[in-house]
């Protein structure tokens, strides 16, 4: 029976693919949508040497974030999340350091503050953990209204910016990066399943057991 995309073989527009180094391991390709959102944001953030950064959330675009901002040279790479495994792997993948709650991040702190979780209230604290002219992203999607003080923003001079997804190019930057070993994304890498178990695999996301990224293999 046809398989959809879990197939072992697809045909896909001419546009909607990209060459992948033979050398690269296989185990990688899937990896590379994961970190283009982290590039997207990082790039929406305008990350560069030296920025002290604040990332709220440390799963899937959280982690893909981190190793960005660090490949981008930042000097201060903060990552809150409420569970020590997630904080665990922050460390891994370049957070100088972590917090358990975005509310304990330095007032004012930061050049640049990464919302990847999308809840309203997490939006509302990062606000206060960014400088002076600070740039804020919003990288998760947030389904419902959040506040902002207007005159806090206002003599603030913040920007706040909203990332979503990827461009095509930055699939292609990801590939290089990957190829050229500036970013390992084997830090991200989970559990590997065969076809027979995707049910298993959406089940171990949907549990939150797993470290890192679920990787549906049609060989494994």
């Amino acid at each position: 029976p046809d398989r959809g995309g879990f197939s072992e073989l697809a045909v896909v527009p001419a546009g909607h693919a990209f060459g992948v180094p033979a050398d690269l391991p296989a185990l990688y390709a899937p990896l590379v949508e994961p970190f283009a959102v982290g590039l997207h944001g990082v790039a929406a953030g305008e990350v560069g040497p030296g920025d002290h950064v604040l990332i709220v959330g440390a799963g899937g675009v959280g982690l893909t974030t981190a190793a960005w901002v660090q490949a981008r040279d930042a000097e201060r790479i903060t990552v809150a999340d409420l569970d020590p495994t997630r904080r665990k792997a922050a460390r891994s993948v370049g957070a100088t350091d972590v917090l358990s709650s975005v509310a304990d991040a330095d007032p004012g702190g930061y050049h640049v503050v990464i919302e990847c979780v999308g809840l309203p209230e997490l939006i509302e604290s990062a606000t206060a953990a960014a400088r002076a002219r600070g740039r804020i992203v919003i990288a998760g999607a947030c389904e419902r209204p959040f506040e902002v003080e207007p005159i806090n923003a206002l003599l603030q001079e913040l920007s706040f910016r909203f990332s979503v997804a990827y461009r095509p190019d930055e699939f292609r930057t990801v590939v290089e990066t990957f190829a050229t070993g500036l970013i390992d994304p084997s830090l991200v890498l989970g559990p590997t399943v065969g076809l027979d178990r995707v049910g298993d695999a959406f089940e171990i996301v949907r549990s939150a057991s797993a470290e890192g990224r679920v990787i549906v293999a049609p060989a494994a």
